[in-house]
């Protein structure tokens, strides 16, 4: 960059010179032996050790430095030393005052790279959810430790079953919202039938069957008939009339 003078001659801008860069330490990548080297955590640089403590020391720090070892390093802080004044002395805290919260960039992480840490949710648990359970002979199982393998699979399974009829439930309140009350009856028929059937454990008795036979799941995918709750009902009904309980004078 620069301008032009009176005569028309372009003319170079002076120089001035920048700030001056600012020394920087380039720490070493972390993981390796040169930056556990050059990243002393328990001592400031090039300072000298601790020397040995006199009777009349120990004598102040049982009296006044109840807790706090200022000879020993801490973690991610270096204490403050002794004042030198007597009031000084005995109105500072007996610890470092630092916040719960308080965390060093700087201070060393754990040793133990990231990609060997020990997630318990990265591996699915197979053999829990899906066991290969041989099925029963003739209805039982000669091995208890099979019996309680199944035991405790078809407890899941109905878990599983449990939060399927809330998601149906959800979908049903999902679609009743987004319909209306005009159009819900007509367009969440197909999810009023299967949660109507899913409430009532009439798919999964048959589902408990099948698997205490085969040791296999049951899934139905057919759809059901349109008046699929009113011969339900008409079933209830007749099944609650049947079996009421009849009085003296009852004409049936």
């Amino acid at each position: 960059m620069g301008g032009h003078d009176g005569h028309g001659h372009h003319v170079e801008a002076p120089y001035v010179a920048g700030p001056a860069a600012v020394p920087r330490t380039i720490i070493p990548q972390i993981g390796t032996p040169a930056y556990d080297n050059a990243t002393p955590t328990a001592f400031e640089p090039n300072e000298p050790m601790p020397k040995p403590r006199s009777i009349w020391r120990r004598f102040r720090l049982a009296l006044f430095n109840w807790g706090n070892d200022e000879d020993m390093p801490t973690v991610a802080i270096k204490p403050r030393k002794m004042h030198k004044h007597f009031y000084e002395q005995i109105t500072q805290p007996i610890f470092p005052l630092k916040p719960e919260t308080y965390a060093d960039n700087y201070e060393r992480p754990n040793r133990c790279p990231e990609e060997f840490w020990y997630n318990p949710w990265r591996w699915p648990q197979t053999k829990i959810i899906n066991p290969k359970i041989p099925p029963p002979i003739d209805g039982k199982y000669n091995d208890f430790y099979h019996f309680l393998a199944f035991k405790y699979w078809l407890r899941r399974e109905r878990d599983v079953y449990v939060a399927h009829c809330a998601l149906i439930q959800e979908m049903l309140n999902r679609c009743i919202v987004k319909e209306g009350a005009h159009n819900a009856p007509k367009n969440c028929r197909h999810i009023w039938n299967k949660h109507f059937a899913m409430t009532r454990s009439e798919e999964w008795n048959q589902t408990l069957l099948y698997m205490s036979i085969t040791g296999n799941n049951a899934i139905r995918e057919t759809p059901y008939p349109e008046d699929f709750v009113e011969q339900k009902r008409k079933i209830y009904d007749d099944w609650l009339f049947r079996t009421r309980m009849r009085r003296p004078n009852d004409p049936c």
